[in-house]
């Protein structure tokens, strides 16, 4: 009978895991909320799965939903039951009572003697195994950020790389773009000298008028290929900086009258939001086009300045650029030029016709400009583009495809229009008139070359222009001003990612979920913080990222990230670059 009373005294059982939500209760209560944090934290994720919609701190592990989640993490996960198991202090399980058994023989009282040495002991050596472990996971993460910095560094000189190839390779095409330009300059001069010359070296014939020299043909225009591709490249990654760089060198240089430079330099222009000063390199653009004959992109770059900026004045330049579309015939260059402008931006187009108004033109500017009456197409009515791997469109199609970022179909479709341009120029004008009626700044991508952007969406609904709103209210009617804005930037697609529980707290839920439903939305899973998804998307698009949030728990993953911050007034939009 001894022998059966001392062996539960001799070695106590381990605290096993509680079979019951209530007992993990007791469990976690007994453990201090700074250490149970310090422990959650060790998995990055664990820690966004529990603390979602909460900030991570030690009061937050009492919320009874975090505790909730903490039990059910604990329940599913046999490790990270086991490191709470753990971390439990060892006076929880030894807290049964001592047998009733008064000792008969003073030698019975040895094991109290020794529980209070071996103990401490026992627990000092738990301590030492738990500071050991977690050294190693500190160790093991610091190599874990190691190796990914050093890929992003690797990453990060690749692409420097590249963009010094592209810079390097526009210098030396600007050079000798500069010097072809100087060299056709002189072939010039020489053949209008050679006739003149030739007539006072000639005797007089007295039978016959001697006919007058034919003007030399008008030098073919210049086009730098290379150069303006590789600026153009650039552009398109969203190095706009550096366009505008390379484009002040080489008007630096003495390349005044390159139509091209003054070209790009505006559009870089633009898309910094420097709009008066890229309407004056347009400017620029128009006289130098025109010095080299090219009526057609000189047309072009009136039609952009005036779509940015109306504070200039166009009456002189608009006079010339007729009279020499008459004399060359290029007229029909011209009458494109307007009749994109009269889809694409009706406000700019009615300041042309009153331009040409105030000038007098009357017929004469008439002809220039598109007819008024052209083909009719319904929102339904289903047009077949000239391209092969595209099949009928609607007007109503082309608009949900830009509205849900379908960017092969509106890629396809945009090489379609311009094919179409050159068959029917009505009939694709007509086209993207249904569009606009639709939605009009669904007609940019469908027009012009675009780049991606990135949107959070929680973000831009949250936004109230009143800093000491407590409660702000969520507006869909944000995200929807947001995505057109960007889509009037040149920015598409224009991806917006919500949180999933942004659908029970916005104004209107039926719109919110039918932009969901349709595509136009994309939310995170259940649980999960939409800021790694965002990053994660505006890394992998190579896009920035349009947020106001500082995204303080990932520093580390957003510092390669291109953000833009922005301010949502009642009647306009701003956006600017984020500042750490």
């Amino acid at each position: 009978m001894e022998s059966d009373d001392s062996e539960p005294g001799d070695a106590p059982p381990a605290a096993s895991r509680p079979a019951d939500a209530e007992g993990w209760r007791a469990v976690l209560a007994a453990i201090p909320t700074r250490e149970l944090l310090r422990l959650v934290q060790k998995d990055k994720a664990r820690a966004s799965r529990l603390f979602s919609g909460f900030r991570a701190a030690p009061d937050a592990l009492r919320h009874p939903l975090v505790a909730s989640r903490l039990i059910e993490e604990a329940q599913k996960q046999p490790a990270f039951a086991q490191e709470i198991i753990d971390w439990t202090p060892t006076a929880v399980p030894a807290a049964a009572p001592p047998p009733k058994q008064a000792p008969a023989v003073p030698p019975a009282k040895e094991p109290e003697s020794k529980e209070p040495t071996t103990e401490p002991r026992l627990r000092g050596e738990r301590r030492l195994r738990e500071k050991l472990n977690e050294q190693r996971t500190a160790l093991r993460e610091k190599e874990e950020r190691l190796t990914g910095l050093e890929e992003r560094l690797s990453r990060l000189q690749r692409e420097r790389d590249a963009t010094r190839i592209d810079a390097e390779t526009a210098r030396a095409e600007a050079q000798t773009l500069k010097a072809q330009a100087e060299r056709l300059r002189r072939q010039q001069e020489r053949a209008e000298r050679r006739p003149q010359v030739a007539a006072a070296a000639a005797p007089p014939a007295p039978a016959k008028a001697a006919m007058p020299p034919a003007a030399p043909p008008p030098p073919p225009p210049v086009r730098p290929s290379v150069w303006e591709e590789a600026l153009r490249r650039l552009a398109s990654r969203g190095k706009h900086e550096i366009v505008a760089e390379v484009c002040r060198e080489a008007l630096a240089a003495g390349s005044d009258a390159l139509g091209p430079v003054h070209a790009l330099y505006a559009e870089a222009l633009y898309a910094q939001e420097q709009s008066q000063r890229g309407a004056e390199q347009d400017q620029q653009a128009m006289n130098a086009y025109l010095d080299m004959g090219d009526i057609g992109a000189s047309a072009a770059s009136f039609v952009r300045a005036l779509s940015h900026a109306n504070k200039f004045s166009y009456t002189a330049f608009l006079a010339r650029l007729l009279a020499l579309a008459k004399r060359t015939g290029q007229e029909e260059a011209v009458r494109a030029a307007f009749a994109r402008l009269r889809t694409t931006n009706a406000p700019a187009y009615q300041r042309l016709t009153e331009i040409l108004t105030e000038r007098g033109e009357g017929g004469a500017a008439a002809a220039f400009l598109p007819p008024a009456r052209s083909p009719q197409v319904g929102p339904e009515e289903a047009i077949a583009l000239p391209m092969r791997g595209i099949d009928a469109v609607t007007p109503r199609q082309l608009v949900s495809a830009v509205e849900t970022n379908a960017r092969h179909l509106v890629l396809r479709a945009r090489q379609g229009i311009d094919a179409l341009k050159s068959a029917d120029s009505a009939l694709a004008e007509a086209l993207l008139q249904a569009v606009g009626l639709l939605h009009s700044p669904s007609v940019i991508p469908l027009t012009q070359p675009t780049r991606p952007v990135v949107v959070d969406a929680s973000n831009v609904a949250r936004h109230d222009p009143d800093p000491l709103a407590l409660t702000p209210l969520l507006r869909v009617e944000h995200l929807l001003r947001m995505r057109d804005h960007l889509l009037q930037k040149g920015f598409f697609p224009v991806l917006l990612i919500a949180d999933a529980n942004l659908r029970f707290h916005v104004d209107d839920g039926e719109t919110y979920r039918s932009l969901v439903g349709r595509g136009v939305i994309r939310e995170t899973a259940p649980g999960t913080a939409a800021d790694a998804a965002l990053i994660a998307e505006a890394r992998e698009q190579d896009a920035p990222l349009v947020t106001n949030d500082r995204l303080w728990d990932w520093e580390e993953e957003a510092r390669e990230v291109r953000r833009i911050g922005f301010g949502i007034l009642p009647d306009t939009i701003s956006l600017y670059n984020f500042s750490h």
